[in-house]
């Protein structure tokens, strides 16, 4: 082999390099396509991350808002009222990879609210992406974990459990010389006793059952006193199988209530003239500041056919009726303005206020009997024989009190505890039962109109609705005009999430007056409304 055949060799043909440089462009295809595709997944990983911190800035949005208690809601659109549930969305929002789409879906459950948020963008192939977070969220007050705090050093903070605490030890636990009998005992056996700046509630026994701290003055020697809310327990025994001895009244939060019957005992109570109802006692002690609800447990446990009837049969008002509910609500209502808006807030009871007449009437009725009409007719459980018509049971309070009522007509509340007058306003009534706010309210406006050629005393004049008598109010009293007089109202109503549904009323009084037009009714209205009502002197003059 000579040296020439050595050189070609070591060279390369034209196939050989063609080969070469395939293989090298399909290596340099691959890498490209390989930093593209990488590009790609890190612009949707990219937008994806975007959109999850959307949807979870959303979420913290609603875990800012408070319901029902509080001074805000869940209200997207600033007409002071909670958001129904359903379907909402914001602007087109332009983000740093994509251009964002979010809406969410309110629900409402027996805990709050379930919020699912979506977040949608396009995406590098105009294909339409999205990602969702879902979170239930569970309303507490803002103060409520500051009053705990806040109770280590002051143990007057108001709050809704009230300014009592439960008891601990007996009253033999401390010397003879240093406690002071307040009150009792009581016809329920329990009795008050004062210790340095202190009250306590104590049984037969000597057990503190609770304690009112600093809640006697040095300088004046005057003590606050527990509040007491009472009544009695009827149990329809035409009805229940439900012994007296096995319903225990309970209240919530920091409270004693306390059983206990005018004659013979818990296991074998009074009953009335022909055996209707058997029927107890009982005091529910609470310290000033205190809102909630006093309600039933039973040895048992409460079963679906369980009822409690409250509220007056002899009513012909619409909003004393009886209702159906295992439970009583005690609310007071303060507020604050910004502008037009009114903002509704929870309030408790003063300290040492009494309520009387808090009845109940426990009975069995099918599960799906639900609906106050079922407590009243024949022989109905607040009808029966030995109501005399339902008059047994006149004055009973619904499944909610006021602690705004004005019992003695000083247009003042009776029952509120103390607030802050510089920020807050009180009325002498509650627009609505706040532990069921409403989705929105609306507005019912209009004239009334007296045909008469006589001078009338109209003073007598009211107009309510079926919510309650003190959602109406003047807008200009009457005034005489050509052939009689004429005034302009403006009543609230209160819309659930399905619109509102009652009736609005002109109530002439002692006027001499007849308005035919009255009352009217509504089903599910939705928006505000004009009504005018047209009214006559009864003489025809």
């Amino acid at each position: 082999m000579n040296s020439s055949t050595l050189f070609r060799q070591r060279g390369f043909t034209l196939t050989e390099a063609l080969v070469a440089f395939a293989v090298t462009a399909t290596g340099l295809i691959a890498v490209a396509s390989f930093e593209a595709g990488l590009f790609s997944s890190s612009a949707h990983s990219k937008a994806r991350t975007e959109a999850l911190s959307l949807a979870q800035q959303k979420i913290e949005q609603f875990r800012d808002y408070t319901l029902a208690s509080e001074d805000s809601f869940i209200d997207e659109n600033g007409d002071g009222v909670m958001d129904a549930d359903g379907t909402y969305s914001d602007d087109p929002i332009n983000g740093q990879n994509a251009q964002f789409t979010r809406s969410w879906e309110l629900t409402t459950n027996s805990r709050g609210k379930q919020i699912d948020v979506t977040v949608s963008w396009k995406d590098s192939a105009n294909k339409t992406q999205s990602v969702m977070l879902g979170a239930e969220v569970n309303w507490t007050s803002p103060r409520a974990g500051v009053d705990q705090i806040a109770s280590l050093a002051d143990a007057m903070v108001p709050s809704p459990t009230g300014r009592a605490e439960i008891g601990d030890g007996t009253l033999s636990d401390y010397p003879s010389d240093e406690v002071t009998r307040i009150s009792g005992p009581g016809e329920d056996g329990l009795s008050t006793y004062s210790h340095d700046e202190d009250v306590f509630l104590v049984d037969s026994s000597g057990k503190i059952l609770l304690t009112l701290l600093d809640a006697c003055s040095s300088a004046t020697g005057s003590c606050k006193d527990f509040v007491k809310i009472s009544g009695t327990v009827y149990v329809d025994r035409t009805n229940t199988s439900q012994e007296a001895e096995d319903i225990r009244v309970v209240a919530a939060d920091a409270a004693h209530c306390q059983r206990w019957v005018p004659t013979g005992t818990l296991a074998n109570p009074p009953s009335t003239a022909t055996g209707n109802y058997r029927y107890y006692n009982y005091t529910c002690y609470l310290g000033g500041g205190w809102h909630g609800n006093i309600g039933f447990v039973t040895t048992a446990g409460l079963r679906q056919r369980d009822k409690v009837c409250q509220g007056d049969p002899t009513s012909t008002n619409t909003w004393e009726q009886p209702v159906i509910a295992l439970r009583r609500a005690y609310r007071g209502m303060i507020y604050t303005t910004d502008g037009e808006e009114i903002k509704y807030r929870s309030h408790g009871i003063k300290d040492g206020a009494v309520l009387t007449g808090q009845d109940f009437v426990f009975t069995e009725l099918a599960p799906d009997k639900t609906e106050g009409t079922y407590c009243v007719g024949s022989n109905a459980p607040m009808t029966r024989t030995d109501s005399a018509s339902g008059t047994l049971f006149r004055d009973v309070p619904t499944d909610f009190v006021c602690l705004n009522a004005d019992d003695n007509g000083d247009s003042v509340p009776d029952y509120l505890d103390g607030f802050d007058t510089a920020r807050y306003e009180a009325d002498a009534y509650c627009p609505y039962d706040p532990t069921d706010p409403p989705v929105k309210n609306h507005e019912i406006s209009g004239t009334i109109s007296v045909l008469s050629v006589t001078t009338l005393d109209l003073g007598g004049f009211s107009i309510v609705t079926s919510d309650g008598p003190n959602n109406c109010s003047w807008v200009s009293p009457f005034a005489a005009i050509t052939g009689g007089y004429s005034a302009t109202y403006v009543c609230d109503v209160y819309d659930w999430g399905s619109g509102w549904t009652g009736s609005v009323e002109v109530r002439p009084g002692s006027s001499g007056v007849s308005c035919p037009t009255s009352p009217a009714s509504y089903s599910s209205l939705k928006s505000d409304r004009t009504l005018d009502f047209a009214c006559e002197s009864l003489d025809g003059q």
